[in-house]
């Protein structure tokens, strides 16, 4: 049977139904915290089942009542006193009390001998936990007296009731030694009221009574009715069905087969004959009996189905049997079964009606079936029937149980539920199809809350027995295909079985949970379930509960009823009318006990009758419209509860909080009688803060309406419910994961509805120009003045021995005087000099201008032109189709030029060597093949510097060969290396080619194939992250520079030499690299000075001379001596240092080891480096990780926010800090460091102290007197930076040199905290500041992709977490009335990517951005060539370029070329910017434009606009991703090639913006990145307006307010109170807070309602979360250990995560000051302490208990809010110390420093990460599940390993508990050797 039903829709998840808010009553809270409210207000007697609660209560009314505790008692002092039966109880609640409280706890289980002891321990102790009798014994004996006593707690309070029992003599002494108004407070606590047993309600009444005589209390007995507690009272209904009548006869027929066959079993009598102790009749008899109690009970219809079931059951067990006689039995049963159903199909004639159908059940069913219509939905169905089969009982016959024929004589075992279904099905397929109702037309008027249709089914019917449940089911299913009018219904059966023991197959419960969870999502909507649902599973709310058997108890009643919980539900009872007297009796008990309980409550409450009589009167009040113009939108008395409740659902808390309103009651008189005032709290978390009082009213039902009614109006003013009254924001998007049924499924990328992927995404590539520089576009030469760079290559560290395999003479290019230079007509500004990567070793490339008024005629040009060509197409042979040479059209027109010394040194064009090259291009060669041609002179001056072409083989192509040595050893006659193939070379040319050699005598030349690879921008004996690769073998290395065989000899005679001499051959080679390198610097510089004339960060205009520092990626020159060898690094020592007195700037990224080291020195101290090899690494066990260590850093700490006066290397080096070294001319000081330039691993240490002896403090400041041509304007002035960002590393700066004197004034002198590197409050001068260097910028713009030696990555980490920092004080600071749902909300759209990629993209940065690696051959265009599209062979690919990345567009369209960097419009685009609609006309407007998100100023606004500014900003962020797709609508559609586009993804956009946040941070500090991330539009510095024009003026951000709420009457003494004790706190950390209520709102919970006077922790938990994170990274950022992109993030998430910051909470001892009133959340945070606390507070969170193998590994829960107060404690201090990171990190540091240090030797992994680096290919995590308790279970299945599963609260924990329980087993395995 299959039914479809379009017509109801699926429920929204849970948190967003209306029908689970209550609309006549305000939502009650949990009513354990209504049982401590009313202990708070009076002596209270509580009966709580749990031990747990009961200890919640004692424990919060213990911290409650502590005031008084604190003083000693002689000082009046007061004590409290816990009395328990049992000395375990004793011990566990100490402990516990220990746990939540910084109070002192004795536990006395034996009264002291010695009184003077008892004295002291209560003197010492504030709380007591005792048995009664020591405390009666301490009350006779006047040691502890009754005025002294502030709180009894008494367990079993009701054993008063016995004779001379404790509890009496201590009530007596208690109540007679005081006045009653200053006697202590008491809390009884019983769980015996109610037994099973209690049948007299008045019994019960009178011993309620006498309890509360006894203590003086009043009972709060009403929360044992658990429809109560919910404030629900559903309408019971008792239905009387007649006694069943055989209609039909079926049932006597039935009857007779299965009672005859029952009768035979019971009378046969028989020995067993085998000796297994099974009786072969248990399982006959068993299903026999069901049978029957199924026929009598529900009819004979389910009678045979339910016989039906157990004959595939049966069949299957029959299958395994081995025992014959067993087998006779089993037979003997089906034979019977057999005969049951075909009766029943023989007499069961029903011609599909229902009520025929209906006559083969019991009453019963019948009275059942029919209550289910009442719930029929308001559309109608049709049924479609198909036929049927009526032996259609296939299925049924082939479910593959694994049942053992054991199971089957335990009754919960005999059927698993997944062969139910398979079973017995209906004769004929149905399907329910929606009819369309005929006035369809008609609207219904709104109604906000009615959202959920109230007849919509939630059901559960409860049966005792697991096969009723089974039949019921399938009769309803069978009835539902038959009746039209019960189509809606979607039944399922849930029996629990195997839920509580779990030794059944995972099969059936498995099965049970799919059950539970559609039923949560409301695929099922009827549940017919045993009463294991009753209590402890988690069910939505029903409006039907049905007891198919009336209940035998009154918790049975009880809790069952307690099920409807949804509005205006039934409670259904059926009684047959042979049992309704008995039922009565028990009913009237149910009924007499439940109103003995409720007590008083139920007079106080009036009906709703009484309302209606005063609702036509004047007391009801106008409804509030909130739009005039749409009256139908209003709220009105009835419904603003619901509205009340409703907005407190959706305040952000979390899982185990539900905050409700607080209303109290006033009663006054007037003329017209009683009337009654309520007055209304909203949770402590609402923005709205003050209590509302409603009008008069004269019921209390009425007052509660009006009061709910007042604060609609007031909420929809204050901006919290919008004109629809909804909640504003959107906070349900930071609700737990938990809380959603949808969240279960990891949320990938999705793709949107076009299918692509969305906007911001790693899959949604998009197509973009490469970005030219704008000094090199259009930079034809002409024939007026031109302007001529040299291109200057030095070779700066020549490659070692070790790695020079051939053993070649090192070539330095400075060495030969001719090379090249670039002819332009624009000047190219001066870039950092950088280095390329030769055979020789590392040269350093730079553009220099010569001459900038070069005049040349048009004739000379195209000569250079033609040079330019011959260079890049014949030498380079890099001119291939689709390219083509053409000067004019192609946007670079530069040309390179050779350049040479004249006699005088001055460098001048060669021409010369132009006019030999034109020459050649006409020589004519040599014919070897002529055998009488002359005979060859050899030349040896000809050949030594030469590049020669073998004539005899590829005559089109010819290879070409450096002579790398002429062997005037060899010749011609001499022997072949391979003698056995040919005698002599002679021979061997004849041989192969035909050739005679006419010159025996010349000498051969060893020759070098020249460089096919022409991406030098990293070496080959180098991996990218900067470690040299293995070199060849001593015995291979030989080899090669001694076997012939090994090399490439060539006979000069048979060779060509080209026009190109080899030294210049070298330097063309490097041409590419050096033009690709120039192209991006230019950009970068570019961006720099776009950035800086619109943020004025940096200069515009550098001065004269000035050059930034030389491109390094920060390897030390050791790397290669690592290997031996040792590299002739510098030609001339004195050239040198004039060379870098020339390059002088403020920059941190040279090598130091340039300056002030020569060879020797690297040689003596070969030795100490190869054994003492990276002790930085070594001691931190991370391996070659490291990213190039200081190369990352290097490239993006340029302008240093370093002070460290050297660096410990990835090696063990000091590197020294170039920012000061290279400005110094004073060589002494870099001399007296290189001293100590190699550290071994134990002497970090003792070379601190060492450098203290030096003074080097003393020398720093010396230091600054040295520095010249530095960028400031005015040197004396000049501060340098350096002393403004201590570094990491050997050498710290003393507290007052940083600037920054510490801001904990009142800090207790115990308290050491460690010394802190960095300091994050300093600021840059950047009114004198240079800015970033462009090659911080380029690294920002490098993709890891691009396989260059740095990427973006790790300036991505910190400008990650700067970017969110910064977002996060912005909000925390501008919107001060904001909750944290609706902060996190704007934070998170803020930083998304799809906002970052949007911003960037503006920008221009995607066209600037390097996506892959330089394939110069593939992916480049050299100046001077264009593409030619109808070159292309094949079809040409075609890409769509989207309107705003159309840099080109004008280009593409007309082939005109436009210069976009002219002045009128410095974009970043590269010709003029297209403005349509969707730009924002602003984004280029320089300083002080207003760049909010969609253009609109943002103002400094005052708190009533808060709201409004809010929404604006909320809307527009919501619509980012199609605003995107709005801005991106143009496309035009263009060929696609490698050398002018690449394809980037969104993502990789976004990453670049974030990238340059952590290069403007670094390199400039904290104010420059907050003033460039302005600049892009991201909203973190608030604006004012400037006059009536438009410039606005940026702010810096204010610190808020004080958070304390000053309207609350003694808000300063509740401040006081609250914080009783938080002095230790406050010392343990070592900061005094000056405004001690942000230490208050630090540690209170959304549920501690107790704190009227201010806000809960949420939204410093928002704030503390940004700045831990930010800090914590910035110090791992700044190591000396220069961490790589990976390791970092690794380091990052290890440290900065709940866990740990819980586990760091607990051991500072955090918790014990936590104040919140949530069972839940208190049972999680003990399970945590009490396992934190055994474990001596291990951080690491790893567990370790054993499980067995089949078992679920349940992750112990970390809680979230101990993490969360972790954090907001940080918001707290930054906050109170007016926003100093400094001061929040000098009191985390200390707290975190263990951690850290541990982490950084070991990084931890997680689980699930950890796992899947061991398994990648065999581990997959299956789709979660939740349990029937509510939790969600994980599996990862391990191929060839096993399955483990966890369970846990939510996703998250539960795969984390997964991955733990494989690990566990894989590494058990690898053990013991099994893998």
């Amino acid at each position: 049977m299959v039914r479809t039903e379009s017509g109801t829709a699926k429920r929204l998840p849970r948190h967003l139904r209306n029908e689970d808010i209550p609309s006549h009553t305000f939502t009650p809270r949990t009513y354990q915290v209504e049982l401590l409210d009313a202990a708070l207000q009076k002596n209270t007697i509580v009966c709580l089942g749990s031990s747990g609660g009961n200890t919640f209560l004692s424990v919060m009314l213990l911290k409650e009542f502590s005031t008084e505790l604190r003083k000693q008692l002689q000082n009046e002092g007061k004590r409290s006193v816990v009395c328990l039966s049992s000395d375990d109880r004793i011990q566990e609640m100490c402990q516990v009390i220990k746990h939540h409280s910084d109070l002192n706890v004795i536990s006395l289980p034996e009264a002291l001998e010695e009184e003077s002891d008892s004295k002291t321990l209560l003197n010492d102790h504030q709380i007591l936990v005792t048995k009664p009798s020591v405390f009666s014994d301490l009350l006779l004996k006047n040691i502890l007296l009754p005025g002294q006593i502030s709180l009894v707690i008494l367990e079993n309070c009701h054993l008063v009731l016995q004779q001379d029992h404790p509890y009496q003599s201590i009530m007596k002494i208690i109540h007679s030694g005081v006045p009653k108004d200053h006697s202590c407070r008491i809390l009884g606590l019983t769980s015996s009221f109610i037994s099973q047993k209690c049948q007299d309600p008045e019994e019960l009444g009178s011993i309620i009574t006498s309890l509360e005589d006894h203590y003086h209390a009043k009972a709060e007995t009403a929360t044992l009715v658990i429809a109560e507690r919910y404030g629900i009272r559903p309408k019971e209904y008792l239905t009387y069905c007649d006694n069943y009548e055989d209609m039909t006869g079926t049932l006597t027929l039935l009857d007779d087969v299965l009672s005859s066959a029952l009768e035979f079993l019971r009378d046969c009598n028989m020995e067993d004959e085998e000796d297994d102790n099974r009786d072969p009749k248990e399982i006959p008899i068993f299903v026999f009996t069901e049978c029957l109690h199924i026929l009598y009970t529900l009819g004979p219809w389910c009678a045979s189905c339910i016989a039906n079931m157990f004959i595939n059951q049966i069949e299957k067990v029959d299958k395994h049997e081995m025992v014959s006689i067993h087998k006779k039995f089993l037979k003997y049963c089906l034979t019977h079964l057999r005969i049951v159903t075909t009766l029943f199909e023989q007499n069961f004639t029903p011609n599909y009606d229902v009520e025929e159908l209906l006559q083969y059940s019991t009453p019963r069913v019948y009275q059942l079936v029919n209550h289910l219509r009442k719930y029929k939905p308001d559309y109608d169905f049709m049924i479609v029937s198909s036929g049927g089969d009526m032996e259609g009982d296939e299925e049924g016959q082939n479910g593959d149980s694994e049942e053992e024929e054991s199971e089957m004589s335990d009754d919960s075992e005999i059927i698993s539920d997944e062969e139910t279904d398979r079973s017995y099905k209906g004769n004929i397929l149905h399907i329910a199809v929606k009819k369309e109702p005929e006035n369809e037309n008609q609207i219904k008027p709104l109604d906000p809350l009615n959202l959920d249709n109230e007849k919509y089914l939630c059901g559960i019917i409860f049966v005792d027995h697991r096969y009723v449940a089974l039949a019921i089911n399938k009769f309803l299913e069978e009835v539902c295909s038959w009746d039209e009018n019960l189509c809606f219904v979607k039944s399922q059966h849930l029996t629990g079985q195997g839920l509580k023991d779990r030794k059944s197959k995972k099969g059936v419960w498995k099965k049970q949970e799919d059950v539970l969870r559609k039923f949560r999502l409301q695929d099922l909507n009827l549940l017919i379930s045993t009463t294991v649902l009753e209590d402890g599973i988690d069910v939505p709310k029903c409006n039907l509960i049905v007891k198919f058997d009336p209940p035998r108890s009154y918790k049975s009643y009880s809790q069952s009823k307690g099920r409807a919980r949804a509005r205006d539900s039934e409670y259904l009872i059926l009684v047959e009318e042979n049992k309704k007297d008995t039922f009565m009796k028990d009913y009237s008990v149910f009924k007499g006990i439940e109103s003995v309980l409720i007590g008083k409550k139920i007079d106080d409450e009036e009906s709703d009758v009484e309302d209606c009589l005063y609702e036509n009167g004047s007391s009801v009040l106008p409804s509030y419209l909130p739009n005039a113009g749409n009256p139908q939108i209003c709220v009105t008395m009835n419904t603003a509860i619901a509205f009340v409740n409703r907005y407190c659902a959706k305040l952000p808390s979390d899982a185990f909080t539900h905050l409700t309103p607080k209303c109290t009651m006033q009663e006054t008189c007037s003329e017209e009688g009683k009337l009654y005032v309520a007055t209304l709290s909203l949770p402590i978390n609402s923005p709205y803060k003050h209590p509302v009082q409603g009008e008069p009213m004269p019921t209390k039902n009425l007052a509660k309406k009006a009061v709910a009614l007042k604060l609609c109006e007031c909420l929809h003013k204050a901006g919290e419910l919008d004109d629809q009254l909804n909640p504003v924001g959107k906070e349900v998007f930071s609700m737990e994961e938990e809380e959603e049924e949808e969240d279960l499924l990891e949320m990938e990328d999705g793709e949107d509805f076009s299918g692509e992927g969305r906007p911001g995404t790693t899959k949604r590539k998009q197509y973009y120009f490469k970005k030219l520089a704008g000094s090199l576009l259009q930079s034809h030469p002409t024939t007026e003045e031109c302007m001529l760079y040299n291109v200057t290559l030095q070779l700066s560290k020549a490659i070692s021995d070790e790695q020079n395999t051939r053993g070649r003479k090192i070539c330095a290019p400075e060495d030969t005087l001719r090379g090249f230079g670039i002819l332009t007509s624009k000047p190219i500004p001066q870039v950092p000099t950088f280095p390329v990567y030769t055979r020789s070793g590392e040269v350093n490339a730079s553009i220099d201008l010569l001459n900038c008024n070069v005049s040349l005629s048009s004739e000379e040009l195209r000569r250079l032109r033609e040079f330019h060509r011959f260079t890049f197409t014949n030498v380079l042979r890099l001119e291939k189709d689709p390219m083509e040479f053409c000067s004019e059209k192609s946007e670079l027109g530069y040309l390179i030029v050779p350049l040479n010394k004249d006699g005088e040194g001055n460098v001048i064009l060669d021409w010369g060597f132009i006019k030999k090259v034109e020459d050649s291009k006409s020589h004519i060669r040599r014919n070897i093949y002529d055998s009488k041609r002359e005979e060859f002179v050899f030349l040896k001056e000809e050949y030594e510097d030469a590049v020669v072409m073998p004539s005899y083989r590829n005559v089109d192509q010819p290879q070409h060969f450096y002579v790398a040595e002429i062997r005037s050893d060899l010749n011609p006659s001499s022997p072949f290396p391979s003698p056995e193939l040919y005698k002599t070379f002679c021979a061997y040319y004849t041989t192969k080619y035909g050739l005679t050699i006419t010159n025996q005598d010349q000498p051969l030349l060893d020759v070098d194939h020249t460089s096919a690879r022409l991406n030098l921008l990293t070496p080959r004996y180098m991996n990218q992250k900067g470690v040299a690769l293995p070199t060849s073998s001593a015995e291979t290395k030989k080899a090669r520079r001694e076997n012939l065989q090994q090399k490439q000899i060539l006979v000069p005679e048979l060779c060509e030499i080209h026009v190109f001499p080899a030294s210049l051959w070298r330097k063309a080679v490097c041409l590419p690299t050096i033009l690709y390198r120039l192209n991006y610097l230019l950009v970068a510089d570019e961006i720099r000075l776009k950035i800086a004339g619109g943020t004025g960060i940096g200069l515009v205009k550098l001065e004269e001379g000035f050059r930034f520092q030389p491109l390094d990626f920060g390897f030390d020159p050791k790397i290669e001596e690592e290997n031996g060898g040792s590299a002739n690094l510098m030609n001339d020592n004195e050239e040198h240092d004039e060379s870098i007195n020339k390059s002088i700037n403020g920059c941190d990224s040279g090598r130091a080891s340039h300056i002030s080291c020569d060879n020797n020195s690297f040689t003596s101290e070969e030795d100490a480096c190869d054994t003492k090899k990276a002790s930085c690494d070594r001691e931190q066990n991370i391996s070659v990780a490291f990213q190039n260590d200081k190369a990352a850093n290097n490239v993006c700490d340029i302008q240093s926010n370093k002070s460290d006066h050297s660096k410990c290397g990835k090696n063990g080096f000091l590197k020294h800090d170039d920012e000061w070294v290279e400005t110094l001319q004073d060589q002494s000081i870099s001399k007296k460091l290189d001293k100590v330039h190699v550290i071994s691993e134990k002497s970090l240490n003792e070379m601190t102290a060492e450098l203290n002896e030096m003074k080097m403090t003393a020398e720093l400041n010396e230091m600054n007197t040295h520095v010249t041509n530095s960028p400031s304007k005015n040197n004396q002035n000049y501060e340098p930076i350096f002393t403004d960002f201590p570094d990491v590393g050997v050498f710290k700066l003393q507290e007052k040199q940083c600037g920054h004197s510490s801001k904990i004034e009142d800090t207790k002198e115990d308290v050491k905290f460690p010394e802190l590197s960095i300091s994050l409050d300093q600021e840059v001068d950047l009114s004198t500041f240079v800015g970033p260097s462009p090659c911080t910028i380029l690294q920002a713009l490098t993709m890891s992709n691009a396989n260059d030696f740095f990427s973006l990555e790790r300036l991505e980490t910190i400008g990650d977490s700067f970017l969110k920092y910064a977002i996060t004080v912005y909000l925390y600071c501008t919107y001060p009335g904001i909750h944290e749902g609706k902060l996190s909300y704007l934070r998170s759209k803020q930083v998304s990517n799809c906002n970052l990629y949007r911003l960037g993209k503006r920008k221009g940065f995607a066209e600037c951005m390097i996506s892959t690696k330089f394939e110069p051959y593939e992916n480049w265009l050299p100046p001077g060539y264009i593409i030619n599209d109808e070159k292309r062979k094949g079809p040409v690919p075609k890409v769509l370029l989207i309107r705003n990345n159309l840099g080109q567009l004008e280009k593409v369209k007309e082939a005109s070329i436009f210069d976009a960097f002219c002045q009128e419009n410095a974009s970043l685009n590269w010709i003029p910017k297209i403005v349509d609609a969707t730009d924002d006309p602003s984004s280029d407007t320089g300083e002080g434009r207003g760049c909010s998100l969609n253009g609109r100023r943002l103002e400094v606004q005052n708190s009533n606009e808060d709201h409004e500014d809010f929404e604006e900003q909320l809307e527009e962020l919501e619509t980012l991703p199609e605003r995107v797709r709005q801005e991106e609508k143009d496309q035009v559609v263009i060929p696609y090639n490698l050398q002018t586009l690449h394809s980037i993804p969104d993502k990789s956009i976004a990453d670049c913006v974030e990238s340059l946040i952590g290069c403007y941070l670094t390199s400039c500090g904290k104010k420059a990145a907050l003033k460039f991330m302005h600049w892009l539009g991201l909203k973190v510095l608030p604006q004012v307006k400037k006059g009536r024009n438009e410039n606005t003026e940026l702010l810096s951000l204010q610190c808020p307010e004080s958070p304390i709420l000053a309207h609350v009457p003694g808000y300063d003494r509740i401040l006081c109170r609250l914080l009783e004790g938080y002095s230790t706190l406050e010392q343990k950390i070592g900061y005094e807070f000056k405004d001690k209520s942000y230490l208050l709102q630090a540690f209170t919970h959304a549920s501690y309602h107790y704190n009227t006077v201010t806000d809960c922790y949420q939204r410093l938990e928002f704030l503390g979360d940004a700045i831990l994170d930010y800090v914590i990274t910035r110090h791992l950022y700044e190591d000396s250990c220069k961490y790589s992109p990976g390791v970092l993030t690794d380091l990052r998430s290890a440290l900065v995560n709940n866990n740990i910051f819980a586990a760091l909470a607990v051991k500072w001892d955090f918790h014990k000051y936590f104040k919140a009133i949530s069972p839940p959340l208190f049972g999680v945070i003990e399970k945590f302490v009490a396992r934190q606390k055994e474990r001596e507070d291990e951080i690491d969170l790893s567990d370790d208990e054993g499980e067995g193998e089949d078992e679920e590994h349940v992750e112990l829960e970390v809680p979230k809010a101990l993490g969360d107060i972790f954090e907001s404690l940080a918001g707290a201090i930054y906050l109170d110390s007016g926003m100093s990171l400094d001061t929040v990190w000098k009191v985390y540091y200390r707290i975190m420093k263990p951690q850290i240090d541990k982490y950084l030797k070991s990084i931890p992994k997680s689980p699930v990460r950890e796992l899947l680096e061991m398994e990648p290919e065999t581990a997959k995590f299956e789709k979660p599940e939740r349990t029937l308790e509510g939790k969600i279970r994980v599996s990862v299945n391990v191929v060839t390993k096993g399955v483990f599963t966890g369970v846990g609260r939510n996703y998250r924990i539960a795969k984390s508990a997964a991955a733990k329980k494989a690990l566990r087993s894989i590494k058990a395995m690898q053990a013991g050797g099994l893998i």
